[in-house]
């Protein structure tokens, strides 16, 4: 014998439930001074990854200037730090051909839209 709820099941659709979410911690409650304020540091300052890659510049530098001994965590360090600058570099060539090839279907499908679209883009040039 079959029980009933075998019968009826949850049918999910793309981005019908809960696809992103913003995950909220409770370790800020944790951390020394505020918690809002260190949540919007991080989020909107300084993340953790641009705070770790400056102070890994800062300590390769440093390293460099001082002429210190290449230990096996400085070594590591070092190579760590070109990966992920490889990383970066890959993806925003990727995001760049995405773009360029987005512009280009835009050309050949509304010309006027693609004129609009590159006039915006060069007048908000930084």
């Amino acid at each position: 014998m079959f029980p009933y709820w075998n019968f009826s099941p949850t049918i999910e659709y793309p981005l019908s439930g809960d696809v992103v979410q913003d995950i909220e911690t409770t370790w800020f409650a944790r951390m020394r001074g505020s918690p809002e304020v260190e949540y919007k540091i991080i989020t909107e300052v300084w993340s953790y990854g641009d705070q770790l890659g400056t102070l890994t510049d800062a300590l390769l530098d440093l390293a460099q200037e001082q002429d210190w001994p290449e230990t096996p965590a400085l070594k590591k360090l070092g190579e760590k730090n070109l990966e992920m600058k490889a990383t970066k570099d890959a993806l925003k060539a990727q995001i760049r051909r995405r773009a360029e090839m987005a512009l280009e279907h835009l050309k050949s499908a509304d010309t006027e839209a693609y004129d609009a679209v590159v006039k915006n883009a060069a007048a908000t040039k930084d």
